[in-house]
């Protein structure tokens, strides 16, 4: 017990400075632990995130659909008529 009597006490001001600061950091505690709880958040967020690099994937500078997505949009076009095609003929025979 000596050993507190030997340091100076705080004064009001050092101690609601201390206060303040222990709110700010509770407060950030809380909205972390309230960020991991919410799955439904962070599961809209990985969507947009997923959407936003399509969409950067998939446009160039300008927004446009780019030649590699336009090939592949035909290939996919080309291959489902082939299929109806095929499965057209196979009906009428």
């Amino acid at each position: 017990m000596s050993g507190d009597q030997n340091q100076p006490q705080p004064t009001p001001e050092q101690l609601e400075a201390e206060l303040a600061e222990q709110r700010r950091r509770l407060g950030e505690t809380v909205d972390a632990l309230s960020h991991k709880l919410d799955v439904k958040g962070q599961a809209r967020e990985r969507v947009t995130d997923a959407r936003s690099q399509v969409v950067d994937l998939a446009t160039d500078d300008d927004g446009r659909p780019s030649v590699a997505v336009a090939a592949a949009a035909g290939l996919a076009a080309a291959a489902l008529v082939g299929w109806v095609l095929l499965a057209w003929s196979r009906r009428s025979a």
